[in-house]
């Protein structure tokens, strides 16, 4: 058993340490190893756990492309989003880093409660609003507000992110963003204290030769009842399979939007330049088809339906038999 020290030895020995007579020992784990020290600042708390916040790059990875490719569809022009930043701030921090005036949504992500910003940096702002008006996209010398008129315009691209940071966050949860209110002083948009944790997703965003970022701010308390399904496992074998589909859904819709052009040819004839030139009004140049006879539908100049002709609510139109490639294979098929 070991001696037990006096009150007497227990002063001495202390003194001793305090006069660096006696050298400390650093005090070794289990291991025989030194203890290690793991830094942890308690002003702002880890409240996302490393597993999910890979779910949130690669989920955010996904907005930041799908965001590049409707703005430059509304542009006109080569849009690259790159993912910047996703990690925990406070709210003091946050908004200590925004210029001021700078072009701030609010908006909520119903059912979550509470309420999120949507921040596009000025330079970007002026840079597609000047491209929106037939400009090259070059943002002005000197930051200013905007106006009535270029709020108007850059609420059409604030709509759009909104649309796609929604239709994004449905692999994990619904939500349904809702645009609350706009502000350009970033004091003045108090969504939650400024002691409070929250995400931080930023877009460095390129349109021509300019650069700008678009940030995303959402309380970590609004993210609180879903952020169970934000492990890199659940959102692999759900929404991470969607992806591909969801990518396919959206180039579906972009083609079923664009436009193309029908021609209904009722028939052909040959005839010689000098006849041509001759051509006058009431002249009748007769046709290799009958008015009984199917036509060809060209989509794009390609024929690619046979149609019939004839009228529909008093209008001339075709009334499509079949598509011509289907009519071909059925040939080879026959013969």
């Amino acid at each position: 058993m070991s001696d037990i020290l006096s009150q007497e030895e227990i002063d001495a020995l202390l003194g001793a340490v305090a006069s660096g007579e006696v050298e400390v020992e650093e005090k070794a784990g289990a291991t025989g190893k030194p203890a290690t020290v793991t830094a942890y600042d308690f002003r702002r708390p880890k409240l996302i756990s490393k597993d999910q916040m890979r779910t949130l790059h690669m989920l955010h990875d996904t907005f930041a492309k799908g965001f590049a490719n409707t703005l430059s569809l509304y542009l006109r022009t080569i849009v690259n989003a790159n993912l910047a930043l996703v990690e925990q701030f406070t709210y003091g921090e946050f908004i200590m880093s925004l210029p001021n005036p700078t072009c701030m949504s609010v908006f909520s992500m119903q059912p979550l409660e509470g309420l999120a910003i949507l921040e596009i940096n000025p330079v970007l702002v002026f840079v597609i609003v000047d491209r929106l008006l037939g400009g090259g996209g070059q943002p002005p010398k000197e930051i200013r507000e905007l106006t009535e008129i270029e709020n108007q315009i850059i609420l059409t691209v604030v709509n759009m992110a909104l649309e796609k940071f929604q239709e994004t966050w449905k692999h994990v949860t619904q939500v349904r963003c809702v645009l609350e209110g706009r502000e350009s002083n970033p004091q003045f948009a108090q969504i939650t204290s400024l002691t409070d944790n929250v995400l931080l997703i930023t877009l460095n965003v390129e349109i021509a030769e300019n650069t700008g970022m678009v940030s995303l701010c959402v309380p970590i308390a609004t993210l609180a009842p879903v952020l169970g399904y934000l492990s890199a496992q659940k959102w692999i074998s759900s929404g991470g399979q969607q992806r591909d589909a969801g990518v396919a859904g959206q180039c579906t819709r972009f083609l079923e939007e664009t436009n193309v052009e029908l021609q209904a040819v009722l028939g052909t004839a040959e005839m010689t330049i000098n006849e041509l030139i001759n051509l006058r009004p009431s002249d009748i140049v007769v046709l290799g088809t009958h008015a009984e006879d199917e036509v060809v539908l060209n989509v794009e100049g390609a024929a690619k339906f046979q149609a019939k002709p004839g009228l529909s609510a008093g209008r001339r139109g075709v009334q499509i038999l079949g598509a011509i490639e289907d009519q071909i294979e059925d040939t080879v098929e026959a013969g």
